[in-house]
This record gives C-alpha cells, structure tokens and sequence, in this order.
C-alpha cells in the first residue's frame, strides 16, 4: 500500500514539474516575441528602390519606428513607415539601415523598444537577361565544347530541344550549339505531333497524312548548326491520339481490323523515316523505333512483359514491337541510309525490367529472316532513360548504387551485340542547399567518370596498328549521352511533371546559364584524355 501511495505522489509530482516546465517555457516565448525585419541582410541596386519591412512577429502592434541610415553617399531613405521605409541605391557599396521600433506586447499596455539592423549592399542592376547573356559568353569562351571532350572518349553529348527554343531562345540556341552534338526533339518527332487528324479523314488513299513544320524548323536549325539528331519516336502508346486507331480517323468510329492497322503504321513509319533522310540526309543518325513497351509490372507470362492496355497491343497483336522494328529496318535498307534503330525506355538500369528489355531485344533480332534465310538483326542498339534518383522527392537521389546498375546494364546491353546509349537524362536534385549542390556536382562526376570507364580502350591498344585501334573504337559500347535535364529552374511548381521528373536543382547550368560545380567536374572528366 505504501509503495503504491509513493508511486501516486511520485507522478503526481512529475506531472506539477512538467506543467510548471511547460508553463515556464511559454512564457519564455512570450516574452522573447519582439518585431523583427523582412530582411537583415539585402542587395540593392543603383537607381532603384526595394521596401524593408518590420514585421510584428506576434506582438500586439507597432507603435512608431525611426528609421536611420549609415552610408548615406551609398543610399537613400524614403517613405518611412511605422511598418516599412523604401531604400534606393545611388552608388556601389555598403550601408547599414537601423529600425529604432516602439511596440506593444498582447496583453500589455506600456510600450517596449528595440533596434533592429539591416546591412545593404548596392550594386549596379544587371538584367536576368543581361546575366544570361553574359553566363553564356562565359561558358562559350572559357570552355572547350563539352561534346568534342566526350567525342575523345568515343560518346555524343546530347540534349533535348524544341521548337520554343529554337526560334526564340537565343541564348538556349547558342549554348546549346556550341555544347551538344546530338539533338532529340522533346515532342515534336512524336506521332501525336506528326498526325494531321483533318486531313487524314480526307485522305484519298485512307493512309494518315503528317504535318512536318514544326519538326522541320527543328531539324533545320540541327543542320544548320552541324548537330546531328536522334529521332524520338515512331512508336509510343503514350498520349496518342485515339482517331489513329479508327475507320475514317473518326472518334466516333470503330476501331479499325488488323489488317488496315499494320498497312497503316507500316505507312506511317515508312514515310516519316523517309520524309526526314531525303529532306535532311544524314542528320538524323539513330531512331528510338519503340518507346516504353515494357510494363512496370508483372503482366503475364510473356518474358518480355509487354503492356497490353493500349491500341498497338491489341489491335496489332503481341508481336507489334518486332512489326514496328521491321517496318522501320525495311525502310532504313530501302534508303540506304546509315540510321541505327534503338529501343528506348526507362529503369532500364534496374535489374527485372533489364531482364525483359534484354529478352525483348532477343525477339526483335530473331523475328525476321532475309531471302536466304539468315536472321535479320533488326534493333541496333538500347536506349536507356537516365531519370537518375527520386520521383518528385529527394529520397532516393544521387544514390551511387545507380552508378553500378546503368553500368552493369551497359555491358548487358552490349552483350547482345547492341549500341547503347544513355538517353533522357537527369540527375535528380530537389534541393538547392550548398550542400546538396556539393553532392550533386560529386555524384556528376563520378557518373562521368563511369562513363568514361566503360568505354575505356588504352589498356588494350598498346601495339596494335591504326586499323586494329579504329575496330576497338568503333566496339566502345557506350555511344551517346544525351542530358534533358541540363538546367535548373527553381520556378517549378512542386505539382508540375517537370518537377518531378528533373527536379529544380538538376542542371549543369543555374537558371541564368552560369556554369555549375556539376558542369565542371564533367569538364574536368572528359578533359583527361587516355589514349
């Protein structure tokens, strides 16, 4: 009995202390509340203004503040407010701005003071877009071009474009031809983009019918600027447009046999391939034939794993990939032209959906036999998405097992006898801490670095003849890298997809076009030639 009354005082008295504690600590923060500026620290230019704001952080009101200035040459006070004072820059320095504040605490009647400081330094104004202009010369002079670099080690360097860009962006255009040696349009090579709905209806032969004018601007300004393009895609079941798949193009119409779907895209793929080589011959140096085909997950017994909840699936059957490769590879032969043809898609570098993508390219490879009845190889290469770390969350990024994995993946890739390339690119990054900058540029350079490595030849090349050398060249497995998300934008919105699927802090470049740490650890990689 007795130990479980001193057990009753003993709670209770640990109950009265923490209430006590709790009550202390409340009034320690009430009493801490005092005004405070909008800002202690800030940059002001020359001949414009900014407002500096007190703030009552909790307090009941402010009752009156004398605003003073120090470096009086450096600046100037205007519209002095109980709440807020204007500053205006006259000449480049520094000045310090002190906030004299007489307030009043909820629940009290009597007045406090306190001096609150801001230091200003001023500054001359240079435009957002004076600063781009200036970030680009810098990053255009001071530095060789990052694909002559990459060629060294026996990759292109490539990123994405369109049609915004190239016929208003100045300085997007100038880094961007000057950097990169491989172009991929973001949508406009896309069969959604491509298909004229109207005059497909009208169309005398009933085959779809394509408007070219925005890809054609893009394609112009690759090979006006001696860039060569990755043709992205013929085929994805992505966004596309429904009326493709219809008797008339309509809607409103069932959906069309078998039979016309495969005269259809066999039209399709010929015509498009062909539209670009004899416009534009030899800029287009690759084609992703098919993008995405194999599901996240597990959809039946089909090693290949294929989604099935699209029209290409289930009007043209489970073989429409290999149709689609066929098709395209027909054509490519027809034309004589040098156009590899890839499969593109993402986690390419995660191990199960590895697996399906190396039993899909075994089937495209072994689906068609020429005259004689030798096995057609018909993809050429792999194109692996490189969303590196995270959707839409810092968890998960620039996690260096994914270095390992794309390598790995690589050399399985390679084993099949196929081209690889590093396609879409972007090393996630969701925060712009010094920190996380600092282990961003760390996390590029050692992903470069694997890149390097991977088609590292030298070891190898030691008193062989100019010609064996040209056939370990040419055998490097790695042959592109193409970098989407090679800028930052901090204006992204949390909920948009850019968002999530670059992230604000992925770049090489700031906002502003000024060259990161990222982008010069992936200088100094490809800086060191081997052989």
């Amino acid at each position: 009995m007795k130990s479980k009354q001193i057990l009753s005082l003993s709670l209770a008295a640990c109950l009265t202390i923490g209430s006590l504690a709790g009550a202390g600590e409340a009034q320690a923060k009430a009493k801490a509340k005092k005004p405070v500026l909008s800002k202690t620290k800030m940059t002001a230019y020359i001949g414009k203004t900014k407002t500096l704001k007190v703030k009552k952080n909790g307090t009941k009101k402010i009752v009156k503040t004398k605003w003073t200035l120090s470096g009086k040459k450096v600046a100037k006070l205007s519209k002095k407010k109980k709440t807020s004072v204007t500053i205006k820059g006259l000449k480049k320095g520094s000045a310090t701005v002190k906030a004299k504040v007489w307030y009043q605490k909820k629940g009290a009647k009597k007045k406090k003071k306190v001096t609150l400081k801001c230091k200003v330094s001023v500054t001359k104004y240079v435009s957002p877009e004076a600063k781009k202009k200036a970030n680009v010369l810098n990053a255009t002079t001071k530095y060789q071009p990052l694909a002559k670099l990459a060629a060294q080690h026996g990759f292109k360097l490539g990123t994405v474009v369109n049609y915004t860009n190239v016929t208003t962006n100045d300085n997007y255009k100038n880094l961007v031809k000057y950097h990169f040696n491989s172009l991929t349009a973001g949508n406009e090579f896309k069969a959604y983009s491509l298909l004229d709905q109207a005059k497909s209806a009208k169309s005398k032969d009933g085959m779809p019918v394509m408007n070219y004018d925005k890809a054609d601007t893009i394609i112009s300004f690759a090979k006006e600027n001696g860039i060569q393009m990755r043709g992205h895609v013929l085929v994805w079941h992505a966004y596309m447009c429904d009326w493709f798949f219809r008797e008339g193009y309509d809607t409103g119409k069932k959906y069309v046999s078998k039979a016309v779907m495969q005269k259809r895209l066999q039209y399709y793929i010929k015509e498009v391939i062909t539209h670009f080589e004899k416009k534009y011959p030899g800029v287009i140096y690759c084609w992703d034939v098919v993008n995405e085909a194999v599901a996240d997950q597990n959809v039946g017994n089909d090693n290949r794993n294929l989604r099935k909840d699209n029209q290409f699936y289930k009007i043209l059957g489970s073989d429409y990939v290999e149709q689609s490769f066929l098709y395209a590879k027909n054509t490519v032969d027809e034309l004589g032209a040098d156009i590899k043809l890839y499969y593109n898609d993402y986690n390419s570098f995660y191990k199960s959906k590895c697996e399906e993508i190396v039993n899909l390219v075994k089937s495209i490879n072994s689906y068609a036999k020429d005259a004689k009845g030798n096995t057609r190889k018909l993809c050429d290469g792999v194109g692996m998405q490189g969303y590196i770390g995270g959707y839409g969350t810092q968890n998960g990024c620039m996690n260096e097992q994914n270095i390992s994995d794309i390598k790995k993946s690589i050399e399985t890739y390679a084993a099949l006898g196929c081209e690889v390339q590093v396609t879409e690119m972007a090393v996630r990054n969701y925060m712009g801490t010094a920190a996380m900058k600092k282990k961003h540029a760390a996390f590029y350079k050692k992903l470069f670095q694997m890149f390097v490595d991977v088609n590292e030849i030298s070891a190898k090349c030691t008193g062989k003849s100019d010609e064996e050398i040209k056939k370990l060249e040419e055998s490097r497995p790695l042959k592109a890298v193409s970098i989407w998300g090679w800028q930052d934008d901090p204006s992204l919105d949390e909920s948009s997809y850019g968002y999530s699927m670059n992230g604000p802090y992925c770049g090489l470049f700031t906002e502003l076009y000024a060259v990161k740490d990222s982008f010069k650890n992936v200088y100094e990689v490809l800086a060191n030639k081997r052989i």
